[in-house]
Parts: C-alpha cells; structure tokens; sequence
C-alpha cells in the first residue's frame, strides 16, 4: 500500500519522537571556592578549597557607607611555598592563574579571589626542608 504523508500522521505509521531525559551526575557536585576549578585536579586536594558558611556573618556596615564598591581584579591568586634546596629556604608567593605574576609573602591589594595552601600542606613541606 503507498501511504501519503498525512496518511501516516493520521494513522501513526511514524512513531512519535519522545524527549529524552537529560544526562547528568545525581551526585552534587561539592561546594568550593570560586575559582578553584582553575586549580589542576590533582592539586585540588592540597588547597582549602571548601566552602564554611557562617550564619552569624554580615557584610560590613562601613563599606556600605563609605560608598565604594569593592571590586577586585577578576583574578585568581593561589598561594604556593617554593623551596630553594641549596638556601634551605621556603618562600610563599601568590601566583596569578591568570598572568603567572608572582607576589612574595601576602596577596595583592585589590585581589578578588585568594586560595589559600591548608595548614597541614604547609607543617608538610616546611617540615620536608627541616
């Protein structure tokens, strides 16, 4: 039998095409600083990377006053402790992901977004130089 276009629609020869349901992880994905998803995946686990919420926390009453917003650079500083081996010296410097600037003892003024090295990762490495 030759069927015409609308014939099949009638008679639904051609099944009718359902959508499909979206494919995505039902685990959630953890809380973390933004930023952090610059860091290499493998690093990940030395940085303090988790976000602590504080119910009790306001933002400051005097920046509102003051009347300046506080903007910061866009970019993302981590902290990293280089070892010199022949010095025996552990700087710690911020490296911008973003330009590979590096910044010796303490963050820009003006950086927005600070990751900062966990404690035990710095008992760790300065330990290592001992």
């Amino acid at each position: 039998a030759v069927y015409s276009k609308q014939d099949y629609r009638k008679e639904k020869l051609v099944p009718e095409l359902k959508k499909q349901v979206a494919f995505r992880k039902y685990t959630k994905r953890p809380d973390m600083v933004k930023g952090a998803s610059t860091l290499k995946p493998t690093l990940r686990h030395k940085y303090d990377i988790d976000i602590i919420s504080d119910p009790n926390a306001t933002p400051s009453k005097k920046i509102a006053k003051s009347g300046v917003s506080p903007t910061g650079d866009g970019d993302v500083w981590v902290e990293m402790i280089f070892m010199h081996q022949t010095a025996g010296e552990c700087p710690v410097f911020f490296v911008s992901k973003n330009t590979g600037v590096r910044v010796k003892d303490e963050p820009p003024s003006g950086a927005s977004r600070v990751i900062f090295l966990k404690e035990s990762e710095r008992q760790n490495i300065s330990g290592s130089m001992k």
